[in-house]
């Protein structure tokens, strides 16, 4: 019986009392139900509508099914698993359920797109990425296990990668709980429990050449069962096809309950053997040779990334040597430099070896020239050492550069929201009213959590008014919300008024603060009151909004004016930030910590990240290092410094003021390409050379 159009269906005005949908389309058909794109016209947003497929109505089993679906998929919060927003009736009596519509492609097709020349690049972007994204998936994973719920049907058709790296883990139509093992219990989360006759378990389903063994023999599952269907999508990023692929659906199942899969590296001679020892030990056919949790799964895998050594692969002295080598690029180059120029050094004294016993003059010449030769290779390195440690010091910079404009993007978004200044208004007019600030507060939350993902970690979000008074706040567990904090005035502080440092709270100066007008604004850096770690804030103006709708009207084109009503501004954990190996982020602005005012100081190091408790003299450069670096960095241009410059190919020596020992390295600025009006942060990006280092 062919199945009805959902754009044709109704819901029913009674199913919600708040939310309506209209413009259905079809978008895709899975096992249950039929997923369609449409108009929440409350909110006036895309999302996305689940609905049972009309021939399934009476099936009980369907029915429980979908309920279970839909109760898993809106109690597991996290970020890669789309929201549920509403559930309700159709007219005809289906159930439905709305949820976050998700752009972009899924795995299957970004895998295509790696394999669509027949070799894949393994040691290329979109590679890494993919690996990037697959661990996004494993920790989404263990999150539904800590809270007792297995997917059952995991595979690249049911991962989705957003238009921004956004990693979701759709299709939760087959979840169902169970008894949570011993490595998840250890955890802080709680089983999410469900009345025993509100599901059943004897629905079968999943896509047999991703399913386990244990699976496909309909016995009792366990997550270790998801950890070998992560393993099969992991095969496919791999190798570019299915474990399994045969020609009818029992030979299939045959080769999967008798582990009869070919191994990654024997399809892919290039894949590094790491990865496929990986993917093979999550593909066991026994679930005890598996890893306990897919958290150690991305964790292999995180390894592999980072250049360190697998847990599930004993790597040969020559393999050892590689990993050095992939992770050590530039060393490596000028190892191999110093080996040729050593070669041919050799050469040259070999041959005019037997010439100088001829002539004391021509030997005294030809030990000239070898002298000479020798002392141009040896700038030639060092000319080589300097280009390559200032182009790190550039990348370095640029990556921080990069995350900071992704952060004001982000907030530039969310400061023209109508409602956001509809409510900042208003409550700038009557601080006081509760309905306001509570409607307020439960839109920071939404929104807070709608954009706070692993791959862009916050600590929190605030909204401040134009007296400096914080509105609202929502944060991260690391750094719970201080419900205290709503209704004090933060007008001292350099996140909201962008003067470079804090003024003490009843000066002059705090008490004639007014809100800064940057698009895009670092504060200096401050101790965490919550967490007692270094943070540093980003914010941007929140402008008066001149529409004059009323508030059922959510959306607008306006930009505002100019008048600046309040600020919203994220706070992120510095050691959060990402930093290549061997650098040094340094605030060459004045920072105000503990009534200590500092400059130069070093905001990231690996041997203080996370702890600044008595050791505040020791983050700052001195005045002279200071000097130095400002003199190399006048040298270069804001925005179109090019690599090779000449004045990016001096090094200068400072003392570290961690290891206390001298150190050559290069300086970047960290420059926003996107902020011609406040382009230059402040912040610089050293590059040390860890071989010169002076006693």
């Amino acid at each position: 019986m062919p199945q009805p159009d959902p754009s044709a269906t109704k819901i029913s005005p009674a199913a919600s009392a708040e939310t309506r949908f209209d413009s259905l389309r079809v978008h895709r058909e899975g096992g249950l139900g039929v997923v369609c794109r449409a108009t929440d016209i409350t909110l006036n947003r895309e999302v996305a509508i689940k609905i049972i497929k009309s021939q399934l109505i009476h099936d009980l089993d369907a029915m429980q099914q979908f309920q279970l679906e839909a109760e898993i998929t809106g109690r597991l919060v996290h970020p890669g698993i789309a929201p549920v927003y509403a559930k309700g009736i159709t007219e005809d009596g289906s159930p439905f359920y709305a949820m976050q519509f998700v752009e972009g492609r899924d795995l299957n097709e970004e895998i295509d797109t790696l394999f669509e020349d027949s070799t894949a690049h393994f040691d290329g972007l979109l590679f890494s990425r993919l690996l990037s994204a697959f661990v996004s998936v494993c920790k989404t994973v263990a999150y539904a296990h800590s809270r007792g719920v297995i997917h059952r049907d995991i595979k690249p058709q049911n991962i989705r990668i957003g238009k921004f790296n956004e990693v979701f883990v759709l299709d939760w139509g087959l979840a169902i709980p169970v008894q949570r093992s011993a490595p998840y219990r250890a955890g802080d989360e709680t089983t999410m429990v469900f009345d025993k006759n509100a599901y059943s378990t004897s629905r079968s389903g999943g896509t047999p050449a991703y399913m386990s063994p244990e699976q496909v023999s309909g016995l009792a599952l366990t997550p270790s069962s998801d950890i070998y269907s992560l393993g099969a999508t992991m095969y496919r990023i791999l190798t570019g096809k299915s474990p399994i692929e045969g020609i009818s659906s029992q030979s299939v199942l045959s080769s999967v309950m008798e582990g009869r899969i070919t191994s990654p590296c024997e399809l892919q001679p290039a894949l590094p053997k790491q990865l496929g020892a990986i993917c093979m030990k999550a593909m066991a056919v026994q679930p005890t040779s598996r890893y306990d949790t897919a958290m150690e799964l991305a964790q292999d895998i995180e390894l592999y990334l980072a250049g360190s050594a697998v847990t599930c692969y004993q790597e040969t002295p020559y393999e050892r040597c590689g990993r050095w080598l992939r992770a050590n690029q530039a060393w490596a180059r000028h190892i191999a430099f110093g080996l040729v120029v050593v070669a041919i050094a050799s050469v040259i004294a070999a041959v005019f070896t037997s010439q100088l016993a001829a002539n004391r003059d021509e030997q005294r010449k030809m030990a000239e020239t070898r002298g000479e030769e020798a002392t141009v290779a040896r700038e030639q390195a060092e000319q080589a050492k300097r280009q390559s440690l200032a182009l790190a010091a550039q990348l370095g910079a640029r990556s921080i550069a990069a995350e900071i404009e992704l952060r004001g993007a982000l907030l530039r978004e969310e400061a023209a929201s109508p409602v956001l200044r509809r409510l900042v208004a208003r409550l700038n007019a009557k601080p006081q009213d509760e309905e306001s600030l509570q409607k307020l507060n439960s839109w920071v939350r939404d929104r807070f959590l709608h954009n706070v993902s692993e791959s862009l970690p916050t600590s929190s979000w605030t909204i401040q008014g134009k007296s400096g008074l914080q509105l609202a706040r929502a944060a991260t567990r690391d750094a719970e919300s201080n419900v205290k904090s709503i209704g004090k005035s933060f007008r001292h502080r350099d996140y909201f008024h962008a003067s470079g440092k804090d003024f003490e709270p009843d000066s002059p100066e705090a008490l004639e603060a007014v809100a800064h007008s940057f698009h895009v604004h670092v504060s200096s850096a401050y101790v965490s009151l919550n967490t007692s770690k270094l943070s540093v804030a980003f914010s941007t103006p929140i402008y008066a909004d001149t529409t004059g709708g009323d508030e059922d009207n959510t959306e607008s084109d306006t930009a505002g004016t100019n008048e600046i009503i309040g600020i919203i501004l994220s706070t992120v954990l510095l050691d959060k930030m990402d930093l290549l190996p061997g650098s040094i982020l340094v605030d060459l602005r004045e920072n105000t910590i503990e009534k200590q005012k500092l400059v130069g100081m070093v905001l990231r190091h690996h041997a203080l990240d996370g702890d600044y408790g008595g050791k505040l003299e020791r983050r700052c450069l001195s005045q002279d290092d200071l000097i130095k670096i400002q003199e190399v960095l006048s040298r270069s241009s804001t925005l179109k410094t090019s690599i090779d410059n000449a004045s990016l190919n001096r090094s200068i020596e400072i003392m570290d003021p961690v290891d206390n020992r001298a150190t050559k390295v290069a300086a970047a600025a960290v420059v926003l390409a996107n902020q011609p009006g406040h382009s230059r942060v402040g912040w610089v990006v050293l590059m040390k050379d860890t071989e010169h280092r002076s006693p």
